[in-house]
């Protein structure tokens, strides 16, 4: 009898800790709301990072657990493009196809990539604008 009771005491114990689910292959993640970036699943954890909406993560994997109250919550665990690897609510990361995902990713990278190519573009008309005054400038002495 205490051996069944021992048994199913343990069964019980293992349902009650958090379900951990890697992912094998490349998986995408829009942040749908500001989320904190965590070191670990739990609320009180130590933040890393914070995430803004609109970001692309990569998912590397979910957690499902159920806290005291009993409803089923998930955390994603996440790689930012800077390079974090952390924990972030799932209420506020939407899992995307990997297609629309890497569009998306290439599209935030194309932008960034404009954007840089227009400010140095900017800074090389204000250095030959410099450059040439200076010249005048000599010519004239």
């Amino acid at each position: 009898m205490n051996r069944i009771a021992i048994l199913l005491l343990f069964a019980l114990l293992i349902n009650c800790g958090p379900e951990i689910k890697t992912y094998d292959g490349e998986r995408y993640g829009l942040v749908t709301n500001g989320v904190i970036l965590r070191k670990e699943f739990e609320k009180n954890s130590e933040r890393l990072r914070e995430l803004t909406k609109g970001s692309i993560v990569i998912l590397l994997g979910e957690v499902h657990k159920k806290p005291e109250n009993n409803e089923k919550v998930t955390w994603y665990k996440i790689k930012s493009r800077s390079g974090f690897t952390g924990y972030a609510f799932g209420d506020y990361i939407k899992p995307l196809s990997l297609d629309i995902g890497k569009n998306e990713l290439m599209l935030k990278q194309n932008k960034f990539e404009i954007r840089l190519k227009k400010q140095l573009s900017n800074m090389q008309k204000k250095e030959l604008i410099l450059l040439t005054n200076f010249l005048w400038m000599m010519l004239l002495i």
